[in-house]
């Protein structure tokens, strides 16, 4: 669950205990039940003093050593590497960043072995706004290449399908046109059939 302007509280509630999620960044507030809370901005932790009452895993990147480890470290996030490409990374101790947080997301959905995957918030547009909370304050904004974005999504399409691994789209003003659209409802009916 990313942070797109087409995520609603309503469609958020819908997955609570029927399925895994992964809460990437202030998305969060709309899950506090989700099984993870992934971001991996330093600086998003800090602003948000490390998130002390999620309870969950919280899980941010490292791409190398330094100061950031030890920080994260005590207070209680946990780290995976990262290494900038636009694919999928095979990897269990590694993710590729695709330059964005939901890919990232993504990778590690699929490294924990999801076959069903369902995309919430994943808009690459900015049609309706930068997020469904408005924008980061100040220090926290950044450029958003929206076609880099998706190239990464669109590199993992193959990837997922030889892999057995379904994608759907359940945002619906989304750009990212490589997987099926469904509604939230309907693709959590549907994994229930198949």
């Amino acid at each position: 669950m990313a942070t797109g302007p087409s995520v609603t509280a309503t469609e958020v509630e819908k997955l609570k205990g029927k399925c895994h999620v992964i809460a990437v960044n202030d998305s969060y507030r709309l899950a506090p039940w989700a099984d993870m809370l992934y971001a991996a901005d330093h600086k998003w932790w800090k602003h948000h003093s490390y998130c002390p009452t999620f309870a969950k895993e919280r899980w941010s990147s490292v791409s190398g050593p330094g100061g950031w480890c030890q920080e994260a470290t005590r207070y209680g996030l946990s780290l995976i590497k990262t290494r900038h490409a636009i694919t999928l990374s095979f990897d269990p101790t590694v993710i590729h960043t695709g330059w964005n947080s939901a890919f990232q997301a993504l990778n590690i959905a699929y490294l924990r072995g999801a076959t069903r995957i369902l995309l919430l918030g994943v808009d690459l547009n900015n049609r309706h706004g930068s997020h469904w909370f408005g924008d980061h304050p100040p220090g926290l904004q950044r450029s958003s290449p929206y076609s880099t974005f998706k190239r990464a999504f669109t590199e993992a399409a193959p990837i997922m399908a030889e892999t057995g691994v379904k994608v759907v789209n359940c945002s619906p003003t989304s750009a990212l046109d490589c997987y099926p659209v469904m509604g939230v409802a309907d693709a959590l009916r549907e994994c229930l059939i198949t």
